[in-house]
C-alpha cells in the first residue's frame, strides 16, 4: 500500500484554497424533522421531559471539545448529538443536555434551548448537513462551478474526510491501531505529540501519577478513547473502498450488501440483505445503497466482497477482527456505512476569482471528499491516511 500524506481540514491544506477564515467552511445540521439548526425559529418549541434540546453554535472548535466544555459548565455527564463537525469552522448542530439546561455563550460556544424532551439527540435524528464553503483565488471560477453542479449526476465514493483523522502531529488513526494491538506505550507517546491541550494534559499528569500506560489512558474519557479506533476503522474502511473501487464490482460471483431507501433517501440499515453481482445489474440504485461494514468483530463471518477487502487491509496492519473484542471500552463492532453517496441541490456564486458553494449531504458524508472530487482527484488519495509502520 501507498503511503499516502493526509491532509486536515486546516486552513489551505486542500486541493483548492479556502480562505483562511472560519466563516469561509460552514456547516448547518439538518434534523430528520426538517428542522434546519442555523435557521430554526428557537420561539416556537414547547415540550416535556427533563432533557433540554437546543441548539449548539460553535467557532473554531470541535464538537468534542465544545461538549466537554459543556458538560463542565452544566456539570452533568451525559450531552447527547448527532455528529461531529470539524474544528476549523463555523457550525450549527442540534444537542441534548440532561436536566433543566439554560442558554450558555461563551467566546466561541454559543447553546440555545429550543424545548425539553424525555431522551437524548442521537445520529438517527440527523437528516444530513448543508453547508457553505468560500473558496478564493480560483483560476477558472464558471468551469469550476458547473463542474460542482454536475456533481450531483453520479455518485460519489463514501470516503472519510481528512478531519476524521486528526492531524499531521497526531494521527489518531494510529493511536486506534496502537490501542487494537494493546501497545499502550505507542499509543500514549503518539497522543503526547499532539496539540489539542487539555487531554494530553491529562493523560501526562496520570502518567506520572501511576507510572503505568494503560492506566494512564484510561484516565481519559472514553469518547476520546473511541474516538480513537473510530478513525483507525474509517482508515480501514477507506483504504478498503479504494480497493473495492478499483475492481469490478459486479461480476457475477461478487456478493455485496444493499439497504433500501427510506422516504428520506436514507438507507434503512435494519433491513440489509446480501445479494450477488448477477442480481446486482438490474437493481435500481434510486431503490437501494450498497453497504459495507466498517471492521470490527462483526467481519469475522463476514462473506460480501467489501468485508473481505477489509479483513485484507486489517491483515497488512497486523490485526484480525478478534482484535476488536476485549479492548480498553469493551468490545467493537463495525456500523454499516454506505459505499457511496451523492451532492444534493448544489448552488454557486461568483465574484472575480472567488467563488460560494452551497450544498446538503447526507449525515456522515463528508463536504471534504466533495472537494477533492471537484478539484479532479479521483480517487482523492489525500484521503487516504499512511499505512502504520
Amino acid at each position: 500500500m501507498t503511503n499516502f500524506v493526509p491532509c486536515n481540514n486546516n486552513k489551505n491544506t486542500f486541493p483548492l484554497t479556502l480562505c483562511e477564515k472560519e466563516e469561509c467552511f460552514q456547516v448547518s445540521e439538518i434534523h430528520i424533522s426538517g428542522l434546519e439548526a442555523s435557521q430554526t425559529n428557537t420561539t416556537n418549541h414547547i415540550g416535556k421531559g427533563r432533557i433540554t434540546f437546543g441548539i449548539l453554535y460553535k467557532r473554531g472548535i470541535s464538537t468534542i471539545n465544545a461538549i466537554f466544555t459543556i458538560k463542565r459548565s452544566f456539570r452533568v455527564n451525559t450531552v447527547g448529538y448527532g455528529g461531529l463537525k470539524d474544528a476549523h469552522s463555523i457550525s450549527w448542530q442540534f444537542i441534548s443536555i440532561e436536566g433543566g439546561a439554560t442558554g450558555f455563550n461563551t467566546k466561541n460556544i454559543r447553546f440555545t434551548p429550543l424545548s425539553t424532551r424525555y431522551t437524548h439527540m442521537s445520529t438517527s435524528e440527523v437528516w444530513g448537513n448543508s453547508f457553505t464553503i468560500h473558496l478564493k483565488n480560483v483560476d477558472e471560477p464558471l468551469t469550476l462551478a458547473e463542474k460542482f453542479v454536475s456533481l450531483y449526476r453520479k455518485p460519489l465514493p463514501a470516503y472519510y474526510g481528512p478531519q476524521r483523522f486528526g492531524t499531521l502531529e497526531n494521527d489518531t488513526h494510529l493511536v486506534g491501531l496502537y490501542l487494537l494491538k494493546k501497545d499502550y506505550p505507542s499509543a500514549v507517546k503518539k497522543i503526547l505529540e499532539g496539540r489539542n491541550g487539555w487531554y494530553e494534559a491529562l493523560l501526562q499528569k496520570s502518567l506520572n501519577n501511576s507510572k503505568n500506560d494503560e492506566q494512564a489512558l484510561l484516565s481519559l474519557p472514553p469518547a476520546i478513547l473511541r474516538l480513537f479506533i473510530n478513525a483507525y476503522q474509517a482508515h480501514v474502511f477507506n483504504r478498503a473502498l479504494e480497493k473495492f473501487f478499483g475492481l469490478t464490482p459486479f461480476l457475477r460471483e461478487t456478493k455485496i450488501i444493499v439497504a433500501p431507501k427510506d422516504l428520506n433517501g436514507l438507507p434503512v440499515k435494519s433491513k440489509t440483505r446480501l445479494i450477488n453481482g448477477g442480481i446486482t445489474e438490474k437493481i435500481d440504485p434510486s431503490r437501494l445503497y450498497f453497504i459495507g461494514s466498517l471492521p470490527g468483530t462483526n467481519l469475522e463471518k463476514a462473506t460480501d466482497e467489501f468485508g473481505k477487502i477489509e479483513a485484507e487491509v486489517l491483515s497488512e496492519d497486523g490485526l484480525t477482527p478478534n482484535d476488536f473484542r476485549d479492548t480498553l471500552l469493551g468490545d467493537f463492532k463495525g456500523s454499516l456505512r454506505q459505499l457511496y453517496f451523492w451532492v444534493i441541490k448544489p448552488q454557486y456564486l461568483i465574484n472575480k476569482t472567488d467563488v460560494w458553494l452551497y450544498f446538503r449531504l447526507h449525515r456522515g458524508m463528508y463536504a471534504t471528499v466533495v472537494l477533492s472530487f471537484l478539484a479532479g482527484a479521483n480517487p482523492p488519495r489525500k484521503f487516504l491516511t499512511p499505512k502504520p509502520l
